[in-house]
C-alpha cells in the first residue's frame, strides 16, 4: 500500500482532477467568455496541486503567472497578500508605499480608502496588462481586508479580451462575504473540488488491494491528503481507527446516522504524527470555535449540542452556532442532531489542540455531564478513566460499578478500569473499604479472563478484610482453585463460607420489604462473572463426586431462593443434572427444557452473564443424548466466550465440544475441540480439564488415524494428572480402557469391572449400559459366558430404565456378544443390527457404523456366504457410516479386500465378536488426496479465510482458537480436498462447492 502511495506521488495521477483542469484551462482561449474562476474545497482536498498544475499550463501557453498563497500572517499585513502576489512588477512599489504606513496615517474615511482602493487596483492592473498574465491566490480566506477590497475591484473591472484571468482557491464555507457577492455578480467560474472517486482512489492507490482501498477511502472519506497519511500508518493503527469510526462511509454530507450493534469500546486518542500534520488546518479558527472543537472532539466521534456545551463550559445557544459554523466548514457533518467529525484524522488533531492538563479536566466534566443524562456506564466511565488520576474518592467508586457493569462482555475493559482505578486509589490514599472492593472486582476481572496467577495476587490481600470484603475474596480464591482442579480444598472453604454466612445472616426482613433489584453486585448465588456463587460451587463439586442428595437439596434451594431468570438458571440446570445422576431421566428431562426456557427468555447480555451454565447444558445434552442442540450452544457459547473475554470458560467447554463432536459425527472437529481444550487448560493452570480433554481425544485419534496414534495419546494420557473429582475420573478411565483395548491393551475381566466401577451396584450411572457392553467384550475374550449374561441384564435394566436409545443400543450389542458365544450367529447379527438403528437414532454414528461391520461378520457366521448380500449390505452402511464421521482408519481397515471372509473365518475357529475398535491390518491414516469429503462448518470456516489469504495464525486471532486447532482442521480440509497446500485451496473449494 505505501510503495504504491509513493509511486502515486510521484506520477502526480490522483492530484491531475482532469476535468477540473480542463474547465481551467479553457479560461486560456482569447475568446474565453469568464476570466475568473474560484476553487472550493475543504483542506487536503487538492486545490493548491490543481493551482500549481493550472499555472504551469498557463506559462506553456505564454501568460505570465503571478501567486501567493494566504496566510494567518497576512491579516496583519495591509495589501500582504497583493504584494507578495506582484512583487516582481511595476506594481510592487505602490503596495509596498500603501503597506508601509502607519496605522494612524492610514485613511479612516471611506472616501479616502475608496480611492487608495481604486489607486492599487489600477497599478496592479496595469502590472499585469502586458503581456497576458495570469493572477492565482491560494487560500483568501486568510487575505488581509485592503487586499481583499482591491481583489473586488480587479474582479469587476471590464477589460479586453487580453486582460488578465484570476484564479482563486479558498476553503469550504470560508470565502469573506465581499468577495462571495462579487464573485457572484462577476459570473466567476465555480470548481467545488469533489472527494476522490473509486478511481482516483485506485489510480492514488495502485498497489493496494481492493478491501485495502475501500477501507482507506471509508475512513479518508475521499480526501487526498487524509488518504495519503492513512495509508502510511501501520496495520494495527488503522484497524483500531476502523473499529473506533464503524459509520464513517460514503461522501461527506450523505451519511445517515444509526445506533451500533453493541458498544464500541472508546479508544485513547493517541497523538500521532499524522494528527500533528493537520492540526494546522484549524489556524485561523476563532477561540470559541476551536474551544468548542477541542471539546467535541475530548466526547468522541458523535456528540449533541448539550454534550459539548458541558465540556466547553460556554452557553448552549453560541455552542449551536459555533457547531453550524463547523458545519460549514467541513470539518463536521450532521444528522438528527448529532455532530460527527468528518475524518478520523480530523477527530485527533482537534483532540491534541490543548493540553493534557485541559483535557483531563475536559474529560472528568463530560464524565460527570453524561452520568446525569446517560444509564450506559460505558459512556461516562470511560471519561473517567481518562481524567485519573485527579479523580475524587466517588468518582472511582462510579467507575468501580461501572467496570462491574462491563465484566460480563467486555473483561479486558473492567480489568483496564480497576486496575487503574486501584492505582489512582493507592496514590491518593483513599478508603481502606473502597480499595478492597476494587481489589476484589479486579480479582474476579482478571478470574474471568482466565488471568488465575495475577487474580490471587490481587485477592490475597483482601483476605484480611473483615466482613462480606474478606469472605468475596475467599470465594473467589476457592473457585480458582476448582477451576485448576484442586477441589478439595475449594469444597472445604466454600462450606465453610457457606457455614459462617448462615450464622450471620440478619433477621428476616418485613413481608412488604423491597428485594434486591435483579443485578446487584455480588449476588449471593450468582456465578461468574458478576458474583462468587459459593453454593452453585458447592452443587457442582457435589454432583460431581457423586454426592447426588446433597447437590440436588443445595440446587433446590438455590433455586427456591432465586429473584430473577438468571439466579434461576444455574439451579435449574443443576437440578436437572442431580435428577439424571438419580436415574430419573424424565424429571432431568422436564428440568432441561425449563432451563432452556429460561434461557431463550434471557437478553444478550443476560446470556453472557449466565454462560458458565453452558457446561452443565452440554453435559446434560450429552447424558440425554440430545446432541445437536448441546453442540449448537456449546459452539456459541464458546464463540461468544471467546469473542467477550470469558477465558475461564474455555477449557471446559473445548472440553465438551471434543466429547460431543467425538461421540456423533465429526471427528476432524472433536481433534481440534480437543487440541484447543489441552492448550487453553494448560495456560490457565486447569489440570484436570488438560487430562479429561485428552482422554476425549483418544478415541477420534483411535477411528481417524489408527492405532499407532491412539497408542502415543494414552502414552499422553497416563502422564497427566488424574482428575481430582469422580464423575471426570470416570469419562477419563472409560476412554482410556475403550481404546487401550483396541491398542491389544486389554486387561482381566476383574479388573475390568473395577475400573469402570462396574462393582458399585448402588449408584445409578446414565452410562451404565456403556460400560456393561466394553466389560462384556472382555469377558467375552475369556468365555465367560456367565459374567457376560449378567452384564448383559444390567445393561437391559439400565437402558430400560433411562428409556435412552444409545444405551439400548449399547445393551443389544452386549446381547450380540452373549448371543456369539452361544453359537447363535443369527440371532446376534439382528441384536448388532438393532444397535446399528439405536445407535444411528441416537447420532453416534460411528458406533452405528461399527455396530452394522459386527452384524456384516455375525451375518457370515451365520451360515450365509461372507461374500452374500445380507453381509455385503451391512459392511457398505457401515462403511457410509465411517466415511460421514471422518473415521478413516476404519474406513480402511474395513473396507480392505478380503475383510469379512477373513472376520468370518476367525469368528468360526473362535466364537468371540471383536470390540470395534480399529481391526487388525488398520493404517494410521488415509493417504494424502485421498479424496473429497463432507467439510464441518468449522472446516468450511477456517479454509474460506485462508483461502481469502489470512495466516493461520490471523485465522486463529479471528476465530479466537489456536494456531494449532487451525492447523489441524487445515490438515483434515486438504485430506477431505484431495490437496496439498493452500495454494489449490480457493479452486478446490470451487469445486466442492459445485458438486
Amino acid at each position: 500500500m505505501q510503495q504504491g502511495m509513493r509511486r502515486a506521488r510521484q506520477d502526480g495521477l490522483f492530484t491531475s482532477r482532469e476535468s477540473a483542469l480542463r474547465a481551467l484551462t479553457a479560461l486560456l482561449d482569447d475568446d474565453a467568455p469568464r476570466r475568473v474562476a474560484v476553487i472550493e474545497g475543504p483542506p487536503g482536498i487538492g486545490k493548491s496541486r490543481l493551482l500549481r498544475d493550472w499555472a504551469r499550463l498557463a506559462v506553456a501557453s505564454g501568460r505570465e503567472v503571478h501567486g501567493a498563497y494566504g496566510a494567518l500572517a497576512y491579516r496583519t499585513v495591509p495589501y500582504g497578500m497583493l504584494l507578495d502576489a506582484v512583487q516582481e512588477t511595476g506594481a510592487a512599489e505602490v503596495l509596498a508605499r500603501a503597506s508601509a504606513g502607519r496605522p494612524d496615517d492610514r485613511p479612516d474615511d471611506g472616501a479616502t480608502r475608496h480611492h487608495a482602493h481604486l489607486r492599487v487596483a489600477k497599478a496592479v492592473c496595469a502590472a499585469l496588462a502586458a503581456p497576458k498574465a495570469a493572477l492565482v491566490l491560494d487560500d483568501v480566506q486568510w487575505s488581509d481586508t485592503e487586499s481583499l477590497a482591491v481583489l473586488e475591484r480587479l474582479v469587476r473591472m471590464p477589460g479586453p479580451p487580453e486582460a488578465p484571468v484570476f484564479v482563486l482557491a479558498y476553503r469550504q464555507g470560508e470565502c469573506p462575504d465581499g468577495l462571495a457577492r462579487t464573485l457572484s455578480a462577476a459570473d466567476a467560474l465555480h470548481l467545488p473540488l469533489p472527494p476522490l472517486d473509486e478511481a482516483e482512489t485506485a489510480r492514488m492507490l495502485p498497489d493496494a488491494s481492493s478491501a485495502d482501498r475501500a477501507l482507506l477511502a471509508r475512513l479518508s472519506r475521499g480526501n487526498p491528503r487524509h488518504l495519503r497519511l492513512l495509508a502510511g500508518l501501520p496495520p494495527d493503527r488503522l484497524a483500531e481507527l476502523a473499529e473506533s469510526y464503524p459509520h464513517h462511509g460514503g461522501r461527506p454530507g450523505a451519511w445517515e446516522w444509526s445506533e451500533p450493534a453493541r458498544p464500541v469500546q472508546r479508544r485513547t486518542l493517541r497523538g500521532t504524527s499524522e494528527a500533528t500534520a493537520i492540526r494546522w488546518e484549524f489556524d485561523g479558527l476563532p477561540g470559541p470555535t476551536l474551544q468548542v472543537l477541542a471539546s467535541a472532539a475530548v466526547l468522541g466521534p458523535e456528540v449533541t449540542p448539550r454534550e459539548v456545551a458541558a465540556v466547553a463550559e460556554l452557553p448552549p445557544e453560541d455552542v449551536t452556532a459555533e457547531l453550524d459554523l463547523l458545519v460549514q466548514r467541513g470539518y463536521l457533518e450532521v444528522a438528527d442532531c448529532r455532530f460527527r467529525f468528518v475524518y478520523p484524522l480530523g477527530h485527533l488533531a482537534a483532540y491534541r489542540q490543548y493540553g493534557p492538563a485541559w483535557r483531563a479536566a475536559a474529560h472528568r466534566r463530560a464524565a460527570a455531564h453524561l452520568m446525569r443524562h446517560s444509564r450506559e456506564p460505558a459512556q461516562w466511565a470511560a471519561h473517567l478513566e481518562q481524567a485519573l488520576p485527579e479523580v475524587e474518592t466517588q468518582e472511582l467508586a462510579q467507575l468501580a460499578r461501572a467496570a462491574v457493569s462491563a465484566l460480563p462482555t467486555t473483561p479486558e475493559l473492567s480489568k483496564r478500569w480497576l486496575s487503574k482505578g486501584l492505582h489512582a486509589m493507592k496514590h491518593q490514599g483513599g478508603e481502606l473499604p473502597l480499595r478492597d472492593e476494587l481489589a476484589i472486582d479486579l480479582g474476579r476481572a482478571l478470574a474471568v479472563r482466565g488471568e488465575f496467577v495475577d487474580a490471587r495476587r490481587v485477592l490475597r490481600p483482601a483476605l484480611a478484610a473483615s466482613g462480606a470484603p474478606g469472605r468475596q475474596a475467599q470465594a473467589l480464591l476457592a473457585l480458582m482453585d476448582r477451576l485448576q482442579g484442586r477441589t478439595d480444598s475449594a469444597y472445604e472453604v466454600l462450606a465453610d463460607l457457606t457455614t459462617d454466612g448462615e450464622a450471620e445472616t440478619p433477621a428476616p426482613e418485613a413481608p412488604d420489604a423491597v428485594p434486591p433489584a435483579p443485578g446487584d453486585r455480588h449476588l449471593p448465588q450468582a456465578d461468574l462473572p458478576h458474583g462468587d456463587g459459593a453454593e452453585l460451587q458447592l452443587a457442582r463439586i457435589e454432583l460431581m463426586n457423586g454426592r447426588v442428595r446433597e447437590a440436588a437439596r443445595r440446587a433446590e434451594a438455590l433455586r427456591a431462593g432465586a429473584t430473577d431468570m438468571e439466579e434461576s438458571l444455574g439451579p435449574t440446570v443443576l437440578a436437572a443434572m442431580c435428577a439424571l445422576a438419580g436415574g430419573d431421566t424424565d424429571a432431568a428431562r422436564r428440568g432441561v427444557d425449563d432451563a432452556a426456557r429460561l434461557w431463550e427468555r434471557l437478553s444478550g447480555p443476560g446470556r453472557l452473564r449466565t454462560l458458565s451454565v453452558v457446561p452443565e447444558f452440554g453435559w446434560a445434552g450429552f447424558f440425554l443424548e440430545r446432541y445437536g442442540k448441546a453442540k449448537r450452544r456449546l459452539d456459541t457459547a464458546a464463540d461468544a466466550a471467546g469473542r467477550h473475554g470469558q477465558h475461564y470458560l474455555l477449557p471446559h467447554l473445548h472440553t465438551l465440544r471434543a466429547c460431543l463432536y467425538g461421540t456423533t459425527d465429526d471427528l476432524a472437529e472433536a481433534l481440534a475441540a480437543a487440541d484447543t481444550a489441552m492448550e487453553v487448560s494448560a495456560a490457565s493452570g486447569s489440570t484436570e480439564m488438560v487430562a479429561l480433554a485428552a482422554a476425549f481425544r483418544l478415541r477420534p485419534l483411535l477411528w481417524s488415524r489408527g492405532t499407532e496414534a491412539a497408542g502415543a495419546g494414552l502414552a499422553l494420557l497416563r502422564t497427566l494428572p488424574e482428575p481430582p473429582v469422580a464423575w471426570w475420573r470416570a469419562a477419563l478411565v472409560y476412554a482410556e480402557v475403550e481404546v487401550g483395548i483396541a491398542c491389544g491393551r486389554r486387561p482381566a475381566g476383574a479388573e475390568t469391572v473395577r475400573l469402570l466401577g462396574l462393582d458399585d451396584t448402588a449408584r445409578p450411572d446414565p452410562m451404565l449400559a456403556y460400560r456393561c457392553e466394553l466389560a462384556a467384550s472382555v469377558y467375552a475374550e475369556e468365555g465367560d459366558e456367565e459374567a457376560v449374561a449378567a452384564l448383559v441384564r444390567r445393561a437391559r435394566e439400565s437402558a430400560d430404565a433411562l428409556g435412552l436409545r444409545g444405551a439400548r443400543a449399547a445393551a443389544d450389542q452386549a446381547r450380540a456378544r452373549l448371543l456369539v458365544l452361544r453359537k447363535d450367529p443369527a440371532s446376534a447379527a439382528e441384536a448388532c443390527e438393532a444397535a446399528a438403528a439405536g445407535f444411528e437414532g441416537a447420532g453416534q454414528l460411528v458406533r452405528a457404523g461399527q455396530a452394522r461391520v459386527l452384524a456384516a461378520c455375525c451375518t457370515g457366521l451365520a451360515g450365509r456366504s461372507a461374500d452374500g448380500a445380507g453381509a455385503a449390505a451391512s459392511l457398505a452402511a457401515g462403511l457410509a457410516l465411517f466415511e460421514k464421521a471422518g473415521a478413516r482408519a476404519l474406513v480402511e481397515s474395513a473396507g480392505a479386500d478380503g475383510f469379512l471372509p477373513r472376520a468370518a473365518a476367525a469368528l468360526r475357529r473362535r466364537p468371540v465378536l471383536p470390540w470395534p475398535g480399529v481391526p487388525e491390518g488398520a493404517s494410521e491414516g488415509a493417504p494424502e488426496g485421498s479424496g473429497p469429503g463432507r467439510l464441518s462448518p468449522r472446516e468450511r470456516q477456517i479454509a474460506d479465510l485462508v483461502a481469502n489469504g489470512l495466516s493461520n495464525q490471523a485465522t486463529a486471532q479471528r476465530l479466537f482458537v489456536s494456531v494449532r486447532t487451525v492447523e489441524t482442521h487445515l490438515t483434515s480440509v486438504y485430506q477431505k480436498l484431495g490437496i496439498r497446500s493452500r495454494a489449490a485451496l480457493a479452486r478446490a473449494l470451487d469445486r466442492y462447492d459445485g458438486r
